[in-house]
């Protein structure tokens, strides 16, 4: 009976072992930006490949990386999406080898390609359900954003959308809006997702924010969200592509949850071709109504949720406005990646965070000093708090696995002193 206890516990500490947030030991390379670096640990999981779409915005031509985007006939040509050195006296939102942002403005036209439409998009083939998409990048609006003119003033107002067609509301789709919208600097605008292109997206659990209709419509709410005139955000989407009710719909503005919701996010059978993109609409329309994006990273597939960043905040909790990392490859014990510093100060520390493709991140970032000179950088890790069974099932599983080597040296020894006695 002993031995059976004694087996039954070593199996929760290798379950538990098993499930454990990523654990980071070190880093290689010099930490500067555009230098090659590796993450050195262990739980990172697997993924793939490293992310479909990098786009800092310093290239010049969008059909390098994109399969469409509006506006391509606006009736000022000005105002056609593209790459731009800052106008209109719009600052980068960093300057971390950042000379460009991408941009376009509503105006002229009540057309697709003229006015109502800013966006960028990618298509994909689905592979099969469940699988993801990850999106994160810097995006605002004009500071000098004017709400006057368009067909109405009602400020509606879009920011993502997927669809299975590549003109979007053609066919059946859904998307992310504003539902008290940014219509001046003064507004607290919040966010919700709504699903009137009838895709299928349903809100069965709010995590944060709420649910509004488990059916078409406006189905979920968010929380108070930064207003995007106001000045740049960070911002992050990630979706698990699901029929059933294990599927999600997560969006964070400069790092913090803004909101999460659980359902059906993809129930049209119609075709298996999706287009998905960020920007996309608004019926104010003017020659000051742009939008802004910069440091685009964008990822689809199975393991799409995987993901590299580093932060101001020394907890993933209050990590703050992160610098997401383009991947180079990524195995179970060591990452490789290009770093980005994006707006952090060089020579200050920052933290490190790895999520892997079932979304565990560990809770404490490993600390680094971002600038610094050499061919390495390995501070000694933080203290471990918060060791207790609920929240910090990685110290505890490790804890179980020396007691279990431990318990079994100990029974080998005895076992064997008895026969020889």
């Amino acid at each position: 009976m002993r031995s059976s206890i004694f087996t039954f516990v070593c199996f929760l500490a290798a379950a538990t072992i098993a499930s454990a947030q990523p654990s980071i030991t070190g880093t290689t390379g010099t930490l500067t930006h555009g230098s090659a670096v590796t993450l050195i640990g262990a739980g990172f999981g697997s993924k793939s490949a490293p992310q479909r779409i990098w786009d800092t915005a310093e290239g010049t031509d969008l059909r390098t990386l994109w399969d469409v985007w509006e506006p391509t006939t606006a009736a000022n040509t000005t105002c056609n999406m593209g790459y731009r050195t800052p106008i209109r006296n719009v600052a980068l939102p960093h300057t971390s080898g950042n000379t460009k942002y991408m941009a376009g403005c509503h105006y002229g036209l009540d057309t697709s390609s003229g006015g109502n439409d800013v966006n960028i998009a990618k298509s994909r083939t689905v592979p099969g359900y469940p699988y993801y998409s990850y999106w994160a990048y810097y995006w605002r609006m004009d500071p000098a954003w004017d709400n006057c003119c368009g067909e109405n003033t009602d400020g509606n107002n879009k920011i993502h959308i997927v669809a299975t067609t590549p003109g979007l509301v053609d066919g059946t789709f859904w998307y992310n809006e504003y539902d008290v919208r940014p219509t001046s600097p003064s507004v607290t605008p919040v966010l919700d997702v709504s699903d009137t292109g009838g895709m299928g997206y349903r809100c069965r659990t709010a995590v944060v924010g709420a649910c509004h209709s488990s059916g078409a419509g406006n189905v979920g709410y968010g929380t108070n969200s930064n207003n995007p005139i106001n000045g740049w955000i960070k911002f992050e989407i990630m979706v698990r592509w699901d029929r059933t009710t294990n599927g999600y719909m997560i969006m964070y503005e400069n790092g913090r949850k803004v909101y999460h919701s659980t359902g059906e996010t993809d129930t049209n059978t119609s075709t298996n071709t999706r287009w998905e993109a960020i920007g996309y609409y608004s019926r104010a329309r003017g020659i000051t109504n742009w939008r802004y994006f910069d440091d685009i990273y964008f990822d689809y597939g199975t393991d799409a949720i995987a993901h590299l960043e580093i932060c101001p905040g020394s907890t993933f909790a209050n990590r703050g406005v992160c610098s997401t990392q383009p991947l180079v490859s990524w195995n179970n014990s060591s990452i490789n990646f290009t770093l980005n510093r994006g707006g952090l100060a060089a020579n200050s520390t920052a933290y490190v965070y790895v999520t892997d493709s079932a979304r565990n991140t560990n809770s404490n970032g490993f600390p680094i000093v971002l600038g610094s000179s050499g061919s390495s950088s390995n501070p000694p890790p933080p203290a471990p708090t918060g060791l207790h069974i609920v929240s910090n099932f990685r110290d505890v599983g490790l804890l179980g696995a020396v007691v279990c080597v431990l318990g079994m040296k100990r029974r080998f020894r005895n076992t064997t002193d008895s026969r020889l006695g």
